[in-house]
């Protein structure tokens, strides 16, 4: 179980309780932040994290790519998989969609990444 986390912030449900998540939700949140921070930006943990690339977008393993580093940055996470779904670029940022894995169950999310990977 964990603090569910929404728009950079610990959610809170509408009496302000912190809400929380489990199982793919969880693990979902866990994916999200792992491929979203460089690896030693996260000040609680910095281990956590994916490692810095270039990488162009008419790269034809561009997908194969950047899930090759998301996983790497997941290895942590027990019980997970993952596939990148899509990517586009919008101005100096990443978005990629990937689809999170454990066991029967699957959940969509997506990553924002400044920058270059």
């Amino acid at each position: 179980m964990d603090i569910k986390i929404e728009n950079y912030d610990i959610a809170l449900s509408k009496c302000n309780d912190t809400v929380y998540i489990d199982g793919i939700e969880e693990i979902a949140q866990r994916v999200r932040i792992a491929c979203t921070v460089e690896k030693g930006a996260f000040v609680y943990d910095t281990s956590l994290g994916r490692d810095e690339i270039a990488l162009d977008l008419s790269d034809e393993l561009l997908n194969q790519r950047i899930e090759m580093i998301f996983k790497e940055a997941c290895v942590d996470i027990p019980l997970s998989d993952i596939k990148v779904t899509d990517i586009e670029k919008a101005g100096s940022k990443y978005k990629v969609k990937i689809k999170v894995i454990c066991g029967d169950e699957s959940a969509d999310t997506e990553v924002i990444i400044d920058g270059d990977l």
